[in-house]
């Protein structure tokens, strides 16, 4: 396998949390990870030397396969390795005649426009029936792809993903929202609170709160008591307002 690390610049991805950290394929209508999980079960076979022998004939044009020229552009050097010894194919543009035989899986969400839906490819290199080296990257702009977001497939993350049933697979390369606030957490908040504010009634109010209050609550404490004489100050002046209007009208 050509190695990843001839291209200083392109990460090379050893594991799921590493897919998922990549955000490869994220969020939908992007169809990358469906790609990647069809590609590595029905064109990849990784035997014990870890060389991965390829399963499918991208020269003929099947399926989408299409040769990448990896030509320099300007300023940005070249996309993957150059290398004028191996050809480069690309997998993935749905829009292309063969890439109708791709299962309904991977092309769901597609619009049928060069949009997000589109974006995504696998890029790979042959030598004698094997795959030096597996891609996975996404369009930059319309006509070039991203140097930044493409990143070289590892042996032993085609082996992890050989493994998995798709369904579990694409659960697992998703990136995962930030959770809410946890409800036992909220519980625990919530049991500090009523045990600062259960205090013995001889002792004075803020210096009880001082003793048994957490310093996160102290400050939230603080303001609500602030809060609640300024309600009780009003009240008293509203009632005294009353007591006034109505001995005007005794009078």
């Amino acid at each position: 396998m050509l190695e990843c690390s001839l291209m200083c610049r392109i990460k090379t991805l050893t594991s799921m949390s590493e897919l998922r950290s990549s955000g490869f394929g994220q969020p939908a209508p992007r169809h990358g990870l469906r790609l990647l999980y069809w590609f590595v079960q029905n064109c990849v076979e990784v035997n014990q030397e870890t060389s991965e022998i390829s399963l499918c004939i991208p020269s003929t044009g099947d399926l989408g396969f299409r040769i990448f020229h990896n030509r320099e552009e300007r300023g940005k050097g070249h996309l993957l390795p150059d290398s004028s010894s191996l050809l480069y194919y690309e997998l993935g543009n749905l829009s292309v005649f063969g890439a109708k035989s791709l299962p309904e899986y991977v092309r769901e969400k597609y619009t049928g426009f060069q949009d997000k839906s589109n974006s995504d490819r696998i890029m790979v290199s042959l030598e004698s029936g094997t795959f030096r080296s597996i891609y996975v990257t996404r369009h930059e702009s319309r006509m070039n792809f991203d140097p930044r977001h493409t990143f070289c497939v590892s042996p032993e993350l085609v082996r992890s993903i050989k493994k998995m049933q798709r369904e579990d697979f694409l659960r697992a390369a998703k990136r995962r929202r930030n959770p809410g606030p946890r409800r036992d957490t909220m519980l625990h908040t919530e049991s500090e609170l009523l045990t600062a504010l259960s205090v013995p009634s001889h002792q004075p109010y803020s210096q009880d709160l001082h003793l048994h209050a957490t310093p996160h609550l102290r400050l939230h404490l603080h303001k609500d008591s602030r809060n609640i004489s300024i309600c009780f100050s009003l009240l008293v002046l509203l009632t005294t307002a009353l007591l006034l209007v109505h001995s005007v009208k005794i009078v």
